[in-house]
């Protein structure tokens, strides 16, 4: 059974997996309604031999699955115990300010039983992990830097800040998470079976959880507190020797706090130079519930497959959110920190108390027909339908078709492909501050270069939301030699209606010159500024300032090709490789981007966030010695020297990929849209035009294992991640500047992939 805990805030940092030997893939809920999350119904080209697979499931994308293994007749387990330490690993990448190798001392043990309960009939299986880790990181603020604004503090500027010293070298950072399960499946009498599940998890981050970036000082950043629980249970039922069904439902409960390392007076913002202070998101307390039934038979009746299913589910959210009620000043260079001349101040009016639900509804029906042995098709359609408060006045019903087709043309080749439409979620995150807006009055005060004479709001619009993407793959594979396969895949996806923020206050903009800069409230130009629209103090509607409007109005596109080669395990090797060329375009990435110009929507469209161009990736498996299973008799164990070098097992992967898109920004609201994150670019600049290197990574794997009788094995390894100690940069400073020309650190790394860590574990199973 599939829990979707993860569907409703997944801004917030999701958990990993629930259970050792689970799946979790939370990242496709924050990127919902892009690019990335649109091809989720893609993925499953990837995973359905058929080629289209209508969801039966009942799960969301993000979902969580709580228990993979059940009981048997015999007992099973299996014990585990990892650690690691900072003595054996490279010191953290672009962190000049850490004077020596942080202290690190990560660990994390578990343990998993099963058997029978009743033999034949009634079996269980529980599993338990603990993980603790104690490590130090540092910002990438520059020492001088730090201590010019350290100086600044002491001198008393700003006194409401309650920051007044930055951290300059390492801070403590510490990490828990433990997590249980425990499943029972018991089988009736022939005729059904039924499974019960319960899974519990708790996550915590302090000190480095949220707003993490190379430029946030430790009083920026924040700590988080996660709780789940979940009670799963299906019944699957032989109706008749040709029909079966199986009922599923779900309760499960979230609890997530964030608190700001700073809670106390506003926060601070100098653009491209350094943030403090408290953080503007990032101090909520909510609770989650979550609900799920659905039901799917299944029948069989001569060359056809048919199944029918119907589902569904109810989100409800309740909390306390005081984002942004101790207020932001942004300052556009440090001497205007220096000055205390700030470029814009937010502040939330008051702390918002959310109590809100969404419902969704599903239903579908597909036939897999398989008209001879080499040929099959999947046909099938698809509804869905959200229920949203009432006082948004948002509906959301989509019908869906669905079809794929898998041939085997000779016995050396497989072709197989799908299309279809696939619609999107709206994930309840992106209503929050609309629900907030219009239920409880709270607004946002807006200061830029002087104060805004009327607060601002945030809105949805009304009427039809049908966020969708079109998919289709088609590929072949090729066997080559009797362990060798040969595929190539290609991927589309086109995304329609999909959800970003635009302020629909503004009037139309106009070109800023020295002449009217002052009519349009400009007091002092800068050059990034001169020749681009700007939009002046005049609002459509006089009552507000910025009218901040979710409207389905973005769309995205993805061209993926694949290559690959795969050996399957013979004579103690496996191997595989592959490759891809993908481009992705979209007009917005997250539902709260917003774009430079709302009169110029046409301008957004660019190379998404997510846009990869090419990636490899090679992963191997040696048995070593190679050949010594062949050379051995049915049964016969090596002794003597033989016994220390055999059952070895090495597994590297390599990965290689081209840098993803940054969108390159002036630091400063240019435009005067009211837009934060600023969203202004350099002149000449498209959005995303800017990209990280490329990265690479070894890791590598040794395993050792010993036979221990009469059932049992031990298994002795080490881990190795990022083996070359490779500096793989994952985020640069993006603030060019308010002249013509870029400033010095334009470009400049300030965030990256972990150092060379070495990590060794001991597993026991019996």
């Amino acid at each position: 059974m599939a829990s979707s805990v993860c569907d409703c805030f997944v801004r917030a940092r999701c958990t990993r997996g629930c259970f050792r030997g689970s799946t979790t893939d939370c990242r496709a809920g924050r990127r919902g309604s892009r690019t990335e999350l649109s091809l989720e119904a893609v993925r499953e080209f990837q995973v359905v031999k058929s080629g289209w697979l209508a969801e039966s499931g009942g799960g969301s994308a993000g979902s969580i699955n709580v228990v993979t293994k059940s009981g048997a007749n015999t007992l099973h387990g299996d014990a585990f115990v990892f650690g690691q330490s900072g003595i054996f690993n490279a010191r953290p990448k672009l962190e000049e300010t850490l004077g020596a190798d942080p202290a690190l001392t990560r660990y994390r043990v578990g343990a998993a039983i099963g058997g029978p309960v009743v033999r034949d009939r009634t079996f269980y299986y529980a599993a338990a992990e603990r993980e603790g880790t104690h490590d130090q990181t540092a910002s990438d603020v520059s020492p001088s830097v730090a201590a010019a604004i350290n100086r600044t503090l002491g001198a008393g500027l700003l006194p409401e800040i309650a920051t007044r010293q930055l951290t300059i070298g390492p801070f403590p950072t510490t990490r828990s998470e433990t997590e249980a399960s425990l499943k029972i499946s018991h089988a009736l009498g022939g005729r059904g079976f039924l499974t019960v599940a319960f899974a519990a998890n708790q996550n915590a981050d302090d000190h480095d959880a949220f707003n993490r970036g190379g430029l946030s000082d430790s009083s920026a950043r924040g700590s988080a507190m996660t709780r789940d629980v979940a009670l799963t249970g299906s019944w699957n039922t032989t109706v008749t020797p040709r029909t079966v069904n199986e009922l599923r439902g779900q309760f499960a409960r979230r609890r997530q706090t964030f608190e700001p390392t700073d809670p106390q007076g506003p926060g601070v913002v100098i653009s491209g130079v350094a943030e403090f202070g408290t953080s503007y998101v990032g101090d909520s307390a909510r609770r989650q519930s979550y609900v799920e039934i659905a039901d799917t038979t299944t029948h069989a009746r001569g060359q056809h497959l048919l199944k029918v299913g119907a589902g569904f589910k109810r989100i409800a959210v309740d909390g306390t959110v005081n984002d942004g009620v101790h207020g932001l000043y942004v300052f556009r260079t440090l001497d205007a920190f220096v000055g205390g001349r700030p470029d814009l101040t937010r502040i939330m009016s008051a702390e918002a108390d959310v109590d809100f639900a969404v419902s969704r509804g599903t239903a579908f029906v597909q036939d897999h027909w398989t008209p001879h042995a080499g040929l099959s098709v999947d046909a099938g359609l698809r509804f869905d339908i959200a229920l949203f408060p009432s006082y948004v006045e948002m509906t959301s019903r989509q019908l869906t078709p669905r079809m794929g087709v898998a041939w085997t043309v000779t016995p050396q080749w497989l072709i197989r492909g799908g299309a279809g439409r696939y619609a999107d979620r709206l994930v309840l995150a992106s209503i929050e501050r609309a629900l907030s807006s219009s239920q409880l009055g709270i607004v946002e005060q807006i200061g830029e270069g002087q104060p805004a004479t009327a607060p601002s709001i945030y809105t949805v619009r009304r009427g039809a939301w049908d966020p969708s993407s079109v998919q289709a793959s088609l590929g072949a594979e090729r066997l080559v030699t009797p362990n060798l396969i040969a595929a190539v895949t290609y991927l589309y996806s086109s995304g329609h209606d999909l959800p970003r923020s635009v302020n629909v206050n503004l009037p139309p903009p106009t070109i800023l010159t020295m002449a009217n800069a002052p009519s349009l409230g400009v007091d002092a130009p800068t050059p990034q500024q001169l020749g681009r629209p700007v939009f002046g103090l005049e609002r459509v509607n006089p009552a507000w300032d910025a009218v901040f409007e979710l409207q389905p109005t973005a769309a995205s596109t993805y061209h993926g090709i694949t290559l690959s080669l795969n050996r399957r395990l013979a004579n103690d090797i496996e191997w595989a490789c592959s490759y891809t060329w993908s481009h992705a375009r979209d007009s917005a990435s997250d539902f709260d981007e917003q774009p430079q110009n709302p009169y110029a929507l046409a301008d957004e469209w660019a190379e998404s966030r997510y846009d990869q161009r090419h990636r490899f990736v090679a992963s191997a498996l040696f048995d070593l010695p190679i050949g010594e299973e062949e050379d051995r008799k049915p049964g016969e164990e090596p002794n003597g020297w033989a016994s220390a070098f055999s059952h070895i097992a090495i597994a590297p992967i390599l990965t290689i990929g081209s840098g993803g898109p940054v969108n390159a920004v002036t630091g400063g609201d240019d435009n005067r849209t009211g837009a934060f994150p600023f969203t202004s670019r350099p002149l000449g600049f498209s959005r995303n035009a800017t990209r990280l290197p490329s990265t690479a990574t070894l890791d590598l794997r040794i395993l050792k294992y010993f036979n221990i009788t009469p059932h049992g094995k031990l298994d002795l390894v080490v881990e190795a991640f990022n083996l070359l100690n490779r500096t793989n940069v994952t985020q640069i400073n993006a603030v060019y500047g308010p002249l013509l020309t870029a400033r010095s650190s334009f470009g400049r790394p300030i965030e990256a992939g972990m150092s060379r860590q070495i990590q060794f574990s001991v597993d026991f199973e019996f």
